[in-house]
């Protein structure tokens, strides 16, 4: 019985030794991933301008703030907000364990040469402060002395305002030599030195966007100059200046590149042709491109044309109208084209004539004073306008003169388009005699008001009170009575079905018929877009809107005088067909000579009057009843 109890005393100390240990280890591993905070003091010599980073390394940390940045003479200190953060797990004996570390970075640059003291900074770490140690390091100038050059050029002539001019941004770079290893850095490696994103490259960004986004770079040629051998690297851009003197952006290109200082042996992949070397350093270079003598010339005053809006180049114009036949009001579409051969890139910013200023034009045609907006369509410029005859006078639409300056010749010229002949009849005036006339009548025209009252026929009152009779086997009932629910039961089913296919037959029957949709869903929309409208051009819109969707014609296709014509046809009344021209002559009015005042009376009468043509006859198609 003893010997049973000693085993099981020794049992319980072994345990209990067991658990010491592992909660000894537990331990260790603890303190191994305890947070810890070190300091990485940068490079202890600098170039000036370039920044030299301090770095603070603090691990398992929960709450870490923003270092608290000291103010020294000559040293400009920068965080940015931005930190590191990296995480590492670790399983040993099945155990896992985590550390999470953060690196917080510090900028310092110094402004000019020289020996540094940089002070103690402070960093707040889960509640308490820690600091770094104060150091010092050196500061030093990069000397250029020739290394890098730039300089912009002009290709060609002098120019004038408006006229293009290319330029030509050459950089120069020194091939760098290491007489140690015999070896001359290629000018593939050098142009991929180039600070590209802190350079200043001006009106020469968007060739430079260009090329990076076709993945090409600018190809150096090797070129021997008084004090060695370069690699030249030449940016084209053309631009088109807008003002006189020097060119905007050029005095302020500046080119940044990181130089050579030296090579050394590497096991790493290296950039050059020999795998074994690597750049031992590397010094900022900056350098501001020097401008040759480009000015800009003023136009000439002399000889300019009244009608000159800027146009620089050489070019030719023509133009065209549509329709040609027109009555006296009604809109013609003027198209005017601007072509050149020489350079398309004008016509981007090329204006238009000034049509309304012309008075050419104006004599004879209502043109609205609004800008024009054109479209370029490769070489050439495309202008649209709207003219309006005034009287049936008018047999052509004059030639349009266009002026430009040729900075070949030095001088003015000024084109013209071809005459463009025009039929244009007198505007038609709705009268009474033409409102009740029938088929060949040609009674003349007349204004007297009792002509408005004509008699209407009795067809004609027929037709348009015209219904459908509901008959009394359509409200005869039958004596039967089979119950409520058997009723439910019976119906119910055939109903839901009849429902279902005349859902599906009514959408089939609108896909293949769309023309007849629009005809008869004109009403509804003519009454919605004539709730709450005041403008009398709006409701004239509306109102021919209305006519075009159940005459089944193109929106917006008809003239004032067409859709009166259009309306008679459909067997529209004498007082709907003087309504209608009334509301159409104040749109037409309008269009040229805007209201000042709005009134909701003439919403109320073209409300009645879609409401009076609603009962015309339209056929099945929704054209008008001939």
């Amino acid at each position: 019985m003893s010997g049973i109890k000693s085993h099981n005393s020794m049992r319980h100390l072994l345990a209990l030794m067991a658990t010491f240990l592992a909660f000894g280890m537990c331990s260790l591993r603890n303190q191994a991933e305890a947070q810890a905070i070190s300091v990485d003091y940068g490079d202890k010599k600098i170039w000036v301008g370039e920044p030299n980073q301090l770095t603070f390394i603090v691990t398992n940390a929960t709450d870490i703030g923003e270092p608290v940045l000291p103010d020294v003479e000559g040293l400009e200190f920068e965080f940015s907000g931005m930190t590191n953060t990296s995480s590492r797990i670790t399983i040993i004996n099945g155990v896992r364990s985590e550390s999470r570390t953060v690196e917080i970075p510090v900028l310092i640059r110094a402004e000019a040469p020289g020996v540094y003291h940089v002070p103690s900074i402070q960093l707040s770490v889960d509640g308490r402060m820690v600091e770094s140690d104060s150091y010092r390091f050196q500061a030093v100038e990069a000397v250029n002395a020739g290394k890098l050059k730039a300089d912009i050029i002009r290709n060609g002539k002098d120019v004038y305002v408006g006229e293009p001019i290319k330029l030509t941004l050459r950089i120069w770079v020194k091939a760098f030599h290491s007489d140690q290893y015999d070896y001359t850095v290629n000018e593939n490696t050098t142009w991929r030195l180039m600070k590209r994103q802190d350079s200043n490259w001006g009106p020469f960004a968007e060739s430079i966007q260009q090329l990076a986004r076709s993945g090409r770079r600018p190809k150096g040629m090797l070129v021997q100059r008084p004090e060695g051998e370069y690699y030249l690297y030449e940016i084209n851009r053309e631009i088109r200046p807008t003002g006189l003197g020097a060119i905007e952006d050029l005095e302020d290109v500046e080119i940044a590149i990181s130089y050579p200082t030296g090579l050394e042996r590497s096991n790493s992949v290296s950039l050059f042709r020999r795998s074994d070397l690597e750049f031992s350093g590397l010094m900022p270079l900056r350098v501001r491109a020097e401008v040759n003598d480009i000015d800009v010339k003023p136009l000439p005053e002399e000889g300019r044309p009244e009608y000159f809006r800027g146009a620089v180049g050489d070019f030719i114009v023509r133009a065209g109208a549509r329709p040609t036949d027109v009555a006296v009001g009604d809109p013609i579409t003027l198209t005017f084209l601007v072509a050149t051969e020489k350079d398309r890139t004008v016509l981007d910013t090329l204006r238009p004539p000034p049509l309304a200023e012309m008075t050419v034009l104006t004599d004879d045609f209502r043109i609205p004073r609004d800008p024009i907006a054109g479209e370029v369509e490769d070489n050439l410029k495309v202008f649209t306008q709207t003219l309006r005859p005034r009287s049936d006078d008018v047999t052509e639409i004059p030639p349009i003169p266009f002026s430009f300056f040729d900075p070949d010749l030095g001088e003015y010229k000024t084109v013209y388009t071809p005459a463009i002949p025009l039929s244009v009849s007198p505007a038609e005036s709705l009268a009474a005699a033409d409102i009740i006339r029938k088929g060949d009548d040609t009674t003349s025209l007349g204004s007297e008001s009792d002509d408005l009252s004509a008699e209407i026929t009795d067809e004609e009152e027929t037709g348009l009170r015209a219904n459908f009779p509901i008959g009394p086997a359509m409200l005869a009932s039958s004596d039967r009575s089979i119950g409520a629910t058997s009723y439910a039961l019976l119906t119910l089913p055939p109903v839901c079905f009849a429902a279902l296919a005349l859902i599906v037959s009514r959408r089939r029957w609108r896909q293949a018929h769309p023309e007849l949709v629009r005809s008869r869903t004109a009403f509804s929309r003519a009454r919605r877009d004539l709730r709450g409208a005041e403008d009398p051009v709006e409701i004239g819109r509306i109102i021919r809107s209305y006519v075009c969707d159940r005459s089944s014609r193109p929106a917006a296709s008809l003239t004032s005088a067409e859709t009166l014509r259009v309306a008679r046809q459909a067997g529209a009344t004498p007082d709907i067909l003087a309504g209608m021209d009334s509301i159409l002559r104040a749109a037409d009015r309008a269009t040229h000579v805007p209201e000042t005042t709005a009134s909701a009376q003439r919403s109320d009468t073209a409300n009645e009057l879609v409401s009076a043509l609603e009962r015309c006859r339209w056929d099945q198609t929704g054209k008008a009843a001939r």
